[in-house]
């Protein structure tokens, strides 16, 4: 029972009650079973397409959309770039949550950004989405999902360097 509650894809496992077991059985052994009857285990899998991880990730995706809109209207020469790197989180957004249903995609809710964004803000909120990315990765039990927020973290970084060669200009 332990090693099946210890699988990611189980959320919850445990040993059926005998009294419940019986229960189940009587259509077809009666009330007295003159066989022996095997433990039986029940176990309720997680909903993939409401995976917490993607959750998390496109949450956080989506906040920084929101950071980059709160940026973009005080940037000035650099609105392009930021342009850029906000339709890239769109990218990623539509990536990590193509496979989640709509009840899934609804947990997904961005925290409220107020005010004007600075790019040292923005460099702050990627180099975490980066860190965050990486630990999301090595998360993944599913080795496309991992892929995905490699290239997820890799873009991110990328856009670090963007955001610090832009302030250096």
């Amino acid at each position: 029972v332990a090693a099946l509650r210890a699988m990611p894809e189980v959320a919850e496992a445990q040993a059926m009650d005998a009294a419940r077991l019986a229960e189940l059985l009587r259509p077809w052994l009666g009330g007295n079973p003159a066989i022996p009857v095997p433990g039986v285990i029940e176990v309720r899998l997680r909903d993939a397409r409401i995976d917490p991880l993607r959750r998390g990730v496109a949450a956080s995706e989506r906040d920084l959309i929101a950071a980059y809109d709160a940026a973009i209207g005080a940037a000035g020469r650099s609105a392009g770039l930021l342009r850029t790197l906000r339709q890239q989180h769109v990218d990623h957004l539509t990536a990590v949550t193509q496979d989640l249903d709509d009840a899934g995609a609804a947990a997904v809710s961005p925290s409220a950004t107020t005010g004007a964004v600075t790019p040292a803000a923005l460099r702050r909120l990627e180099a975490a989405a980066t860190r965050q990315r990486i630990e999301a990765c090595a998360a993944a039990d599913d080795a496309d999902l991992a892929e995905l927020l490699a290239r997820i973290a890799a873009s991110e970084s990328g856009h670090v360097a963007a955001l610090s060669a832009r302030a250096r200009a």
